[in-house]
């Protein structure tokens, strides 16, 4: 049998990274991210479903800048890199609006249809055509940021660490690939030893002109909390400029509705990466 097919799954990790039984208002918190992006879409200009390539996910949500030579904000959503979709995540154009940024929430393609490979390299083709494109959203392609939530922090990270943005907020991510390989969550991803080294950013910390903000609430799991301590231990290492944000009583759901609130420390560390103040 494989490495992959002897891998042995933990109960402990199981409820650290499922823990779905911890949030009875799971379902909740998610009707408010639709929520408050329906409402962002009925008061700010938005231009929806653009297309970045040929794939049927590869689209981008933007919400332009009011003036022209605006720093650019990349979302991506999380939902363990096989759920979830941009549509949902429209609030955090508040993040940079009264900053006066131009947001493109992006979309890809889930597992188990498409490996992390695929998806990290999906999101880098995403950042590269918003670069090529900003100019038609007043955006400035030299002033380029990107955050992400959950699975989406892991591949803010990514394209933190390959140099593809200026700037990078990771919000309650994975950065170590290992443990879910644990999980049932593997169950779609089929994680191998080679592709968790290829994609851990714990791994790959180098050093870079990029700043990285990497934030999670003290209301996650355990795994949630060391998973953001060990990366940012990683880029201490090697000398990358970063700040770990620890916010206080917010938990894995409810801490990236933060980005819909402009006064809110979130909101202002993005903003603080391109030189803004919210």
């Amino acid at each position: 049998m494989s490495e992959m097919a002897n891998r042995v799954r933990s109960a402990e990790l199981e409820r650290e990274y499922d823990f779905r039984w911890r949030h009875p208002d799971r379902d909740a918190i998610l009707a408010r991210y639709a929520a408050e992006s329906e409402q962002v879409v009925r008061r700010r200009t938005a231009v929806l479903d653009v297309a970045y390539g040929k794939g049927e996910r590869e689209r981008v949500d933007v919400f332009p800048a009011e003036r022209p030579d605006a720093p650019v904000h990349v979302f991506i959503h999380g939902g363990y890199w096989r759920s979830h979709r941009k549509e949902d995540y429209r609030f955090v154009a508040e993040a940079g609006h009264s900053a006066g940024m131009t947001t493109f929430v992006i979309e890809y393609d889930l597992a188990p249809a498409v490996d992390i490979d695929a998806i990290v390299a999906q999101v880098g083709r995403a950042v590269d055509w918003v670069r090529e494109h900003a100019h038609r959203f007043n955006g400035n392609p030299d002033r380029l940021v990107v955050s992400g939530h959950s699975a989406g922090g892991h591949l803010a990270a990514m394209l933190a660490l390959a140099a593809k943005v200026d700037g990078c907020l990771a919000i309650s991510g994975i950065f170590d690939l290992e443990p879910i390989s644990h999980t049932s969550i593997d169950d779609d991803l089929h994680l191998d030893p080679d592709m968790i080294r290829r994609n851990s950013p714990v791994r790959l910390a180098r050093p870079g002109r990029a700043p990285v903000v990497i934030a999670y609430g003290l209301g996650e799991t355990a795994q949630f909390a060391q998973q953001a301590r060990s990366f940012a231990a990683a880029l201490a290492r090697v000398g990358r400029r970063h700040r770990l944000l620890a916010v206080p009583h917010l938990h894995h759901y409810d801490i990236v509705l933060e980005l819909g609130r402009p006064d809110r420390g979130l909101a202002m560390a993005l903003c603080g990466l391109v030189g803004k103040n919210a």
